[in-house]
């Protein structure tokens, strides 16, 4: 009986401090807020800009706002720059960002407008919270990005969209568009 008090004593002292220690040392992967895992942060209209600028995108920004959990954004597309494939795979990067990375977007909205007066809407992009899962794996092909990403938003071509990405030697099959 004597060593049964003294195995507590000892034991469970020590049992305490190591798990007062292991919460302590990982205090920073808990969400205090019940907001979602480690690495989410809540988007703010003082880190927006700065937020955006670091997902380092195919096509430049021109607008970024926030209103009520929707993030809104407008990407210039310069036929120079960048095609289709890197034009999705910016969707995808602003998507997964708003989604995976950050807990307070309820909706994206995303216009890729192509330069002039006046600017001409060629993709545009609109997901829910909801509506996205992780895209797994690489999607070599624009083809196969616009099928995944179509899967997982509302997605839309217009007319001079297609006309313009066709014009870059990048070819889409109606049938996904």
């Amino acid at each position: 009986m004597k060593w049964l008090k003294l195995a507590a004593s000892t034991f469970l002292p020590a049992i305490a401090a190591a798990v007062v220690l292991t919460f302590v040392m990982n205090w920073g992967s808990f969400d205090l807020k019940g907001w979602g895992a480690k690495g989410q942060e809540e988007l703010t209209e003082e880190n927006l800009v700065d937020r955006m600028l670091e997902l380092q995108l195919a096509n430049p920004l021109t607008k970024v706002s926030w209103n009520h959990h929707i993030l809104s954004i407008d990407l210039e597309w310069d036929s120079g720059n960048s095609g289709l494939l890197e034009t999705l795979g910016d969707l995808k990067k602003i998507a997964a960002f708003s989604f995976e990375r950050t807990n307070n977007a309820g909706q994206v909205l995303v216009r890729v407008l192509q330069r002039g007066e006046p600017p001409r809407l060629l993709v545009a992009m609109d997901v829910k919270r909801e509506q996205w899962s992780e895209l797994n794996g690489s999607q070599e092909s624009a083809e196969q990005l616009w099928h995944e990403l179509d899967k997982r938003t509302n997605l839309l071509m217009t007319g001079i969209g297609k006309h313009h990405f066709m014009k870059t030697q990048e070819k889409v099959e109606d049938s996904h568009l």
